[in-house]
């Protein structure tokens, strides 16, 4: 993750991050077992503004990602 200061010089400092996440399958976890037989490799690179999401992933921790269609 790296994070970013996006206010200009008069402005207080809001603060930005970059997350980046990677596909991973653990052997004892049956979902991730049936995740990786059909996709053994993903990643997803967001760039994250919103002050209430700005530090809430933690490095080195698992997470699920739901994908959910959405209308245009």
């Amino acid at each position: 993750m790296a994070w970013n200061v996006i206010s200009g010089p008069d402005e207080p400092k809001r603060y930005a991050e970059r997350i980046k996440m990677n596909a991973v399958g653990a052997s004892d976890i049956p979902e991730d077992q049936h995740f990786s037989k059909f996709t053994p490799q993903g990643s997803l690179e967001i760039f994250v503004t919103n002050p209430a999401v700005v530090g809430t992933f933690e490095p080195g921790e698992f997470y699920y990602l739901d994908i959910i269609p959405a209308k245009a």
